[in-house]
Parts: structure tokens; C-alpha cells; sequence
């Protein structure tokens, strides 16, 4: 029984130990951006890598959408967010017209399932950085919601979000607490009678 017990908890550590804080977010066909504020979305590259940090925007050769049609210039077309060019200045980047302040969505599809580890987005930097705040969902090719993110580039060119370098989930703090408890208690009822009486005592 104490074998049982103190082979439960040598794997509920080292499984704590190896297991992924998020890993990367596998099966992506659909990456959606808004505006964190709802207000002007100004985007001026995405870029989506995989655990090989390849850009499987550029490699799997992605097109770009929006739920509104217009756009502020006649350049600043959704195309111009993945267009592979890291543009932050207006009208080199995605812009919605005069007429949709609010509820913009860029719709990036991947054609292919990606896996991605890291997302980047270059905002705009000639104007209204404070407006660069991003939300993101991640969906799969039955538009299915995988995994949302906050992308902020408010006080940078560019934001990323790494999934696969996260701080450990609570799950994963659970098993790590549960497994020193199951060995710290095995310690405990293997002391001799008169250690055990006087830890007590203390």
C-alpha cells in the first residue's frame, strides 16, 4: 500500500513537472481580431507561428476578410494585415471606413489546420496607439472556439501572446501540491514511534 502510495505521488510531480503550461493550440483554421475597446480596429500585420516557428499565415497562404465591408483608404484593405510586410503606419495596414467605429472583426483563414504556438500583431504607430488592444479567437474548421487571447500592442510597435511558454495552469499546481503531500505524509508514517510522539509535541 505505502509502494502504491508513494508511486501515486512520484507521478503526480513529475507529471506536474512535464505538463504543458497551454500548449500550443492545435487544429486552427480561423483566427478572428477585434478591438479589446470596440472601437477603430488598426491592424497592421498578424503573424502566426508554429512550434517550428514557421509563419503559417505566409506558409499556408492565408486570406484575409472583415464582417464590414469599406475601408478608410482604398490601401488599407484586410489583405494589408497579412500581407507578410510588418507596416504600422496608415494606410499601409487594415483599416475599417469612417462608418464602422465599432464591432469590426478581422477574419483571417488559414486554409490548412495550423498549430500555433506564438501570435504577433503589429498595431499602427503613426496615430492612436492607445486603441491597440486585441482580442483573438482561435476556431477550427467546424468554427468551433479553441482558445481565446489578449494581444496588446499599446506601448509597442507589436504584441504577442506565447502559448507555449505560459505560467502553469491551476490544474497543474494541483498535482504538484497533491504529489509532495502523498510523499510528505508517506515521510511522516515511517518515522519511529518516538520521533513521530515528539513532532507531535513540537
Amino acid at each position: 500500500m505505502k509502494f502504491k502510495l508513494a508511486a501515486l505521488g512520484l507521478l503526480l510531480v513529475a507529471g506536474s513537472a512535464v505538463a504543458p503550461a497551454h500548449a500550443a493550440i492545435v487544429g486552427v483554421s480561423e483566427i478572428v481580431i477585434s478591438n479589446a475597446f470596440d472601437t477603430w480596429l488598426q491592424v497592421g500585420e498578424v503573424e502566426a507561428f508554429n512550434q517550428s516557428t514557421v509563419n503559417v499565415i505566409q506558409a499556408f497562404g492565408a486570406t484575409a476578410s472583415a464582417n464590414v465591408v469599406g475601408t478608410w483608404d482604398p490601401n488599407s484593405t484586410p489583405d494589408k494585415a497579412i500581407d507578410g510586410i510588418e507596416s504600422t503606419t496608415f494606410p499601409n495596414i487594415y483599416h475599417p471606413d469612417p462608418s464602422h467605429e465599432q464591432g469590426v472583426q478581422l477574419i483571417i483563414d488559414l486554409n490548412l489546420p495550423a498549430t500555433i504556438g506564438k501570435l504577433t500583431i503589429f498595431g499602427r504607430t503613426d496615430c492612436c496607439t492607445y486603441r491597440d488592444l486585441y482580442n483573438v479567437s482561435f476556431y477550427d474548421s467546424f468554427h468551433n472556439l479553441l482558445q481565446t487571447a489578449q494581444v496588446d500592442a499599446t506601448n509597442s510597435p507589436s504584441g504577442s501572446v506565447d502559448f507555449a511558454n505560459a505560467v502553469p495552469e491551476a490544474s497543474t499546481w494541483a498535482m504538484m501540491i497533491l504529489g509532495f503531500l502523498g510523499l510528505g505524509f508517506l515521510g511522516y508514517r515511517k518515522l519511529p514511534k518516538s520521533s513521530a510522539s515528539a513532532f507531535r509535541l513540537a
